[in-house]
C-alpha cells in the first residue's frame, strides 16, 4: 500500500505534472487499478582496461565507456590519425546506468502506453559535465520518449529497421557494434500483428560532414517477423533519400538509399544463436553506430552511395542457472565508390567471448575478453584488445 502511494507521488514530482489535471499520473489512480505506472532501469559499474595499437582515445569521446569501433585509432606506417604508438588505458565508470518510467491504463476502449528513459553515456564532448579528476559527473541523457495509441506508436525509441531480441547478451553496453543495426529516433509507427511499417526521422551522415539535415522526404521502414518455440525470424526494409547540399559547388543532390535485413534467434535447448546479415546502398548510418558513411561527395557535388554488408553470429551457452558464457563474432564491410580513398572506415570485425554469473535474479557479475580491428579506405588501420568486468543490479 505505502508503496504504492510512493510510486504516484514518485511520478507526479518525476513528470513534472500537477496530480491534479486529468493527464498527471494520479497515484490514485494505481491504486484503484484503473493506472500501471513502474520505475526501472539498472545501476551498473564497468571496470575496462583498453589496449590501442595506434594511440590513445581522450576520456572526453566517451570512447572508452563501450565498445565504439568508429573511435579505435588508426595509423599509417607511423603517420596516420593515431599518433602510431601503442597506449593502455583503465578506466571505471558508472554512466552506462540507467533509469525509465512507464505508464499504461485503459481509456473508452482504448490501450494508452507511455515510455520514458535516460541514461548517462557520453556520445561526444558535449555528454559530459565533470571529469575524472573530481566529480565523475555526467549529463543525462534521453534515450526513449514515446507513447502508444493502440497499434500507433508516436515519439523517439528503437528505429522498426533494429532487431533488439536478436542483439547479443554482452558483459559490454552494445556487442558486436560495428554491424548490428542500433539506431534510436523519433517516428511515427504502425503494427498489425507481425508486421510494422514507420516514417522516421531522415538525416544523411556523407563523407563531406555537411547540410545533413536536408531531406524532405522521412525514411519509410518496415519488418515482418515470424516467432516460434524455435525462436523468431524478421526481414527488414529500409528506404531513404540522402541528400547534400553544397553551398561550395552550388549543388543540391539526392539519392535513394536502401537497406534488407535478415536478423534472429534460434533456440538450441536452453542455449540460443543470434544472427544478423545486412546488405545495402546508402545503408550507411543505421549500420556500425554510423561506421560508415551514407555516401562520398564527387567534385562535381554528385552522391555515391557507400555498399555495406555486415553480419554477426553469437552462440550463448548456460553452464548452470546462474552461470552462461557467450562468444561473438561481427564483422562489417563498406565500398565506397569514390574516386580517391576517404577517411572513413572500410572494414572492421570483432571478437568477444563473455562469461556472466547470475546469484541473484537480479544482479550479473561479468567478464569479457575482446580483440577487434579496423581499417581506413585510405589505408590507415589500427586494433584493439580490452578487458572489461561488470557489476549490474537491475530492477
Amino acid at each position: 500500500m505505502n508503496n504504492k502511494i510512493i510510486a504516484g507521488a514518485v511520478a507526479a514530482a518525476v513528470i513534472g505534472l500537477s496530480p491534479m489535471t486529468a493527464s498527471a499520473v494520479n497515484f490514485k489512480d494505481v491504486m484503484a487499478g484503473k493506472m500501471d505506472f513502474s520505475i526501472g532501469g539498472y545501476l551498473k559499474l564497468n571496470a575496462i582496461s583498453s589496449d590501442y595499437s595506434a594511440g590513445d582515445v581522450a576520456d572526453t569521446t566517451g570512447g572508452n565507456a563501450f565498445y565504439f569501433p568508429g573511435r579505435i585509432p588508426t595509423d599509417v606506417d607511423g603517420g596516420g590519425a593515431g599518433s602510431g604508438e601503442n597506449s593502455n588505458d583503465l578506466d571505471f565508470s558508472a554512466q552506462e546506468s540507467r533509469i525509465n518510467f512507464k505508464v499504461s491504463q485503459k481509456i473508452d476502449g482504448h490501450s494508452l502506453l507511455g515510455y520514458l528513459e535516460i541514461d548517462f553515456m557520453p556520445v561526444s564532448g558535449a555528454g559530459t559535465a565533470g571529469n575524472e579528476i573530481i566529480s565523475n559527473s555526467t549529463n543525462p541523457r534521453l534515450r526513449h520518449a514515446f507513447f502508444k495509441f493502440d497499434n500507433w506508436l508516436f515519439g523517439q525509441t528503437w528505429s522498426t529497421y533494429m532487431d533488439v531480441g536478436s542483439l547479443p547478451e554482452s558483459v559490454d553496453f552494445l556487442a558486436a557494434s560495428e554491424s548490428v543495426v542500433f539506431n534510436r529516433q523519433p517516428q511515427i509507427r504502425y503494427t498489425s500483428g507481425a508486421f510494422q511499417i514507420a516514417l522516421e526521422n531522415p538525416e544523411a551522415f556523407n563523407s563531406d560532414g555537411t547540410d545533413r539535415d536536408d531531406s524532405n522526404l522521412p525514411d519509410l521502414v518496415a519488418n515482418y517477423t515470424m516467432k516460434g518455440d524455435f525462436g523468431h525470424v524478421r526481414l527488414s526494409g529500409l528506404l531513404r533519400e540522402v541528400v547534400d547540399i553544397n553551398t561550395a559547388l552550388g549543388t543540391d543532390e539526392s539519392e535513394v538509399g536502401y537497406g534488407v535485413g535478415l536478423t534472429g534467434k534460434l533456440n538450441v535447448g536452453k542455449d540460443d544463436f543470434k544472427y544478423s546479415f545486412q546488405y545495402g546502398e546508402g545503408l550507411g548510418r543505421y549500420v556500425g553506430l554510423a561506421l560508415p558513411v551514407d555516401g562520398t561527395i564527387a567534385a562535381n557535388g554528385d552522391i555515391d552511395l557507400s555498399t555495406t554488408t555486415a553480419f554477426t553470429l553469437a552462440y550463448r551457452h548456460w553452464w548452470t542457472d546462474k552461470v552462461r558464457s557467450s562468444i561473438i563474432y561481427s564483422d562489417l564491410d563498406v565500398d565506397y565508390d569514390s574516386a580517391t580513398p576517404i577517411a572513413s572506415t572500410s572494414s572492421s570485425e570483432s571478437i568477444a567471448v563473455n562469461l556472466m554469473y547470475s546469484p541473484v535474479k537480479n544482479v550479473t557479475l561479468g567478464v569479457m575478453y575482446l580483440h577487434a580491428e579496423r581499417e581506413l579506405d585510405n589505408g590507415a588501420e589500427g586494433d584493439l584488445t580490452r578487458l572489461q568486468a561488470s557489476a549490474k543490479y537491475a530492477f
